[in-house]
Parts: C-alpha cells; structure tokens; sequence
C-alpha cells in the first residue's frame, strides 16, 4: 500500500518501484479509502484487447443480420440509401 499512497494518475497507470532495478508498469484503480488493486500493464493490455474483440464480434453479427434484412427488401434498402444521402447533404 505504500507504494501508492498519496499518489494518483487520471489513467490509472504508473511505474511501480522496488528497490533500485525492479520496476514495473502497472494499472491501478481504487477501490475505497486505502484500498487499491494493482495489476500489470500487460494483463490490462490483454484485457483490453479481448474486450474489443468481442465488441467487433457482436457488431459484425448485428451488421450480417441487418445486411441478411436488407438483402430481402429492395424497398427498405433504397429508402435507407436515401435516407443516407440527405443527411449527407445537410452535413
């Protein structure tokens, strides 16, 4: 705990330091008053990259079924485009 009292980031991450050669980047967030977890730059990495894969997983199923929608009404797909292109124009 003493290695980060008193000390705050707006991200969440910093170098924690023991010792003269032992450092390591860290991320951090603060659970109540004294109370921190404290965990590698690199599982937070991982995690994040996990977290967007499984965004764009779910985006790519919510575009196939709309496409897969739009594939069998010729009339919403061109209502749509139009739709698109008039607010393109007032932009």
């Amino acid at each position: 705990m003493w290695a980060v009292r008193n000390w705050s980031n707006s991200d969440g991450s910093g170098k924690l330091i023991f010792g003269k050669n032992t450092e390591y980047d860290i991320k951090y967030f603060q659970l109540s008053e004294g109370e921190f977890v404290v965990f590698s730059k690199e599982i937070q990495d991982r995690f994040d990259a996990r977290k967007e894969s499984k965004r764009k997983k779910k985006l790519d199923k919510k575009l196939y079924k709309l496409n897969k929608q739009l594939r069998g009404d010729y009339c919403l797909k061109s209502e749509l485009i139009k739709q698109f292109e008039d607010e393109k124009m007032y932009e």
